[in-house]
């Protein structure tokens, strides 16, 4: 879910914040942050995220979440 987005003149990538958890989840399998727990949290706190997307991409790349809820 990563975009191409402009404005004006300018073109920039996007990431979705969907994939910006699951990278934040993958971090923290190689090394536990309480600072990438907690962000995750709060984005988690968006009533827009698409929690089927996350849970789908969580179980197909075998992730641990470390308890933590979706």
């Amino acid at each position: 879910m990563l975009g191409l987005g402009e404005l004006s003149t300018k073109k920039f990538w996007v990431i979705s914040i969907e994939d910006l958890i699951i990278a934040k989840i993958r971090w923290i399998q190689n090394l536990v942050s309480e600072r990438q727990l907690e962000d995750i949290q709060n984005l988690l706190l968006n009533s827009m995220v698409n929690r089927n997307y996350l849970k789908y991409w969580i179980k197909e790349l075998s992730l641990n979440t470390y308890q933590i809820k979706l």
